[in-house]
């Protein structure tokens, strides 16, 4: 992966790593604290994703909860750390169909929630699907798009 920063425009807050050959792209940002409930905080950031890439439908959305990084195996050694008190762990996942991809991609999305620095950590991780055209037809009418929340 590589730095897309002297690429392509990056705002100060966020960070963009992109793998020409295979497309995948790593994001990672500090935006503001969002305290929303888990599911609407994941909604709000897919939504937002789904707005920025153009996508004509949203689907296959899960959204995962930990009140602590205790919970998470890998980072139970950081939720001993003073600075992450009150960390609450949000994990998000859906498809989405984007006209200049084709065939959709997926984003994966950890959004680690700091409410004592107000600020919440976001990682996304893009990846390109590849379905066959019967999967084509399936997808299409399963398809179903969200509005804006915000």
């Amino acid at each position: 992966m590589r730095d897309q920063s002297s690429l392509i425009p990056v705002p100060d807050h966020q960070e963009v790593f992109l793998d020409h050959g295979t497309g995948e792209c790593l994001i990672v940002e500090i935006v503001e604290h969002n305290p929303g409930s888990p599911q609407d905080v994941c909604r709000i950031y897919i939504d937002d994703l789904g707005q920025l890439n153009e996508a004509t439908s949203v689907r296959d959305v899960s959204c995962e909860t930990s009140d602590g990084l205790e919970a998470l195996p890998a980072m139970r050694e950081l939720a001993s750390h003073p600075g992450l008190a009150g960390c609450r762990a949000l994990t998000c996942s859906c498809t989405m169909d984007l006209p200049k991809d084709g065939n959709g991609v997926s984003f994966q999305i950890l959004i680690l929630q700091l409410p004592e620095h107000s600020a919440d950590l976001v990682v996304s991780v893009r990846q390109a699907l590849h379905l066959s055209s019967g999967d084509q037809s399936d997808r299409t009418r399963e398809s179903r798009t969200f509005s804006k929340i915000r």
